[in-house]
């Protein structure tokens, strides 16, 4: 959301915001199985028994994901981004 909002005549700024969100897809990508479910394999906060905020147990953000990459998917043109965040949709919707 910070991209859509940036100022346009900020170039320098929006070219590195851009370069940023590339990684950060890039990276969110490596952790999507291909059931859509976002795998948390490594992470040393949100796993079962993982940290807890106010007692509660720490949960897979899957809605900024899916929002995330729904952006990026119609910024880029991407359908196939596009379709991996209506998976993702899918596995947390149907599943849990």
């Amino acid at each position: 959301m910070l991209y859509l909002h940036a100022d346009p005549a900020d170039t320098e700024f929006k070219q590195a915001l851009w370069r940023a969100i590339d990684r950060g897809v890039a990276w969110q990508l490596t952790r999507i199985l291909d059931s859509g479910e976002i795998t948390t394999v490594g992470n040393t906060r949100v796993f079962p028994g993982g940290d807890k905020i106010l007692g509660v147990e720490k949960n897979v953000a899957f809605i900024h994901t899916v929002m995330a990459l729904s952006y990026y998917g119609i910024l880029t043109r991407n359908a196939s981004i596009t379709a991996t965040a209506n998976k993702v949709a899918t596995y947390y919707t149907t599943k849990h």
